[in-house]
This record gives C-alpha cells, structure tokens and sequence, in this order.
C-alpha cells in the first residue's frame, strides 16, 4: 500500500535497511542532515561520514556538506537499489545498459 500525501506535505526521505536518502533543496541539507546525525545519536545509531556521499540534482550550487566536521563525498551519479540516478535527473545512465543487455 502507498502511502497517501496531504496536501503540502513532502516526502523528505526514503530508508531501507541501513540505507537512508535525504531529500531536500540545497539550502536546507546541511540543517537536514544535522538533524538525522543529532536523532541519530539519540537512539544509539551513527552517520557514517566516511561512507556517506551525497548529489545535488538539477542545481547549479557548488554547496558542501559535512557530518561531525568531515566534509562529505560529492558525486555526479551513484546506484540505489539498481536504480541510476544522476545530477541532471536523467535516466540515460540507468537505461542505456538494460538496453544493450537485450
């Protein structure tokens, strides 16, 4: 079952496993991801900046990111869940090898 959205509601993040993507605009990911590390925290879990990585989509912002003074990796595409995805939201990078796999 999907869950249904109210009005003026967004959805700020999907998890599975111990994976968790944040979705914001650039100017309110520093502040988000302050607060993911700080609840974090709370229960026992920790970021793990070392491994963490982040994208800016279709932005031209030259932003940094950082959790606990370690500044974050910024990459142009990465895989989730199989899935492609890329900074200018195109999915030619996903598509294009399904299809010279057929």
């Amino acid at each position: 079952m999907v869950p249904k959205l109210e009005k003026n509601l967004s959805l700020t993040n999907f998890d599975y496993a111990d994976d968790v993507e944040l979705l914001s605009d650039p100017e309110h990911a520093q502040k988000m991801l302050d607060d993911t590390d700080e609840w974090s925290n709370l229960i026992g879990l920790k970021v793990g900046a070392e491994i963490t990585k982040f994208m800016i989509m279709n932005h031209p912002t030259q932003r940094s990111l950082s959790v606990n003074l370690t500044q974050l990796e910024r990459v142009e595409c990465f895989t989730y869940l199989g899935s492609i995805l890329s900074t200018n939201g195109s999915s030619d990078l996903d598509i294009q090898p399904r299809i010279h796999k057929a």
